[in-house]
């Protein structure tokens, strides 16, 4: 698999929890890059360079510091919220 144990877990434990199906696979997603043009794609994208970061250190900080504060990102995520009731 492609996945980390921990993440299937999360996945898992979050679905028994009752959270939504597209709020599972965006966490799924989290391990592997997507080009997928989509707002669950962009968030996914964005979970996996969160996680990158945490996991490589400060050394892709900058760039990450630059797409969270992007209007575009911050409007994706606003607009994910909404549609997935939070």
């Amino acid at each position: 698999s492609d996945f980390e144990d921990a993440t299937l877990l999360s996945a898992y434990i979050l679905t028994l929890w009752g959270y939504p199906q597209a709020f599972c696979q965006i966490l799924m997603m989290q391990d592997l890059p997507t080009n997928e043009d989509s707002e669950e794609g962009k968030m996914a994208f964005i979970l996996f360079l969160a996680k990158r970061l945490m996991l490589d250190g400060a050394k892709a900080a900058e760039v990450l510091q630059a797409m969270i504060e992007s209007k575009d990102v911050a409007e994706g995520f606003r607009r994910l919220s909404n549609e997935l009731g939070y």
